[in-house]
């Protein structure tokens, strides 16, 4: 039988590469995609697929927002993150979190395919090259997702898009209070006057430059 995989990705494009890439891999197939963390999380508990492939990058709560709730229902689900992101801390948080796998998007199929295989079979995988970074202690220093918590990371990116926090509470499943808490802790923490800064900061360190 196939180890079925579920795509969760914005960008439907995306989607369908990757579809097409996936079924090309002997043992694997497709059962199901998703265009935001809550549709995934949502057709992760209808279809059970044995995988999943998440971006982080995504409207409403993210992809970190549905990998945490995804784990919180679910500590056995087998998450692999392909995305954009290149800077060191992403893979570290995520797979402190429970994800057991992290590939940047420009990886080739022979990596995806070693990736897909490792993590269905129960082990995790980084993409060699991010893994020889993390071994050698190269990355990014004073990034937002390095000095923030893997909470107030997700407000700052909601913030720097200039959602309200109303909009973040709703996306995230929050309390408008306790975002209130996180913005405040974000600002403090970037030394931003203000969410306009905070996009400033998002630009410069890429997280919010193109297509994430």
């Amino acid at each position: 039988m196939a180890t079925r995989v579920l795509i969760v990705d914005d960008h439907k494009v995306v989607r369908q590469g990757l579809q097409m890439l996936v079924n090309g891999i002997a043992g694997f197939k497709v059962s199901g995609e998703a265009e935001s963390g809550e549709a995934g999380y949502r057709e992760y508990f209808d279809s059970r697929p044995d995988v999943v492939l998440l971006d982080l990058k995504m409207p409403g709560e993210g992809g970190i927002g549905m990998l945490r709730r995804l784990l919180a229902r679910d500590p056995g689900a087998k998450v692999i993150i392909l995305t954009m992101y290149r800077d060191l801390i992403f893979p570290r948080r995520v797979l402190e979190m429970g994800a057991r796998g992290y590939l940047t998007k420009g990886v080739g199929l022979d990596v995806l395919s070693e990736a897909l295989q490792h993590v269905a079979a129960g082990k995790s995988y980084i993409e060699p090259e991010l893994a020889q970074q993390i071994v050698t202690g190269a990355g990014r220093q004073g990034s937002p997702a390095e000095i923030l918590t893997a909470r107030e990371f997700e407000v700052f990116e909601k913030l720097a898009r200039g959602d309200t926090v109303h909009q973040i509470a709703t996306q995230l499943h929050l309390s408008p209070k306790t975002v209130n808490v996180h913005r405040s802790n974000v600002l403090r923490k970037l030394k931003a006057a203000n969410p306009v800064h905070l996009a400033h900061i998002a630009y410069q360190h890429g997280i919010l430059s193109g297509h994430q």
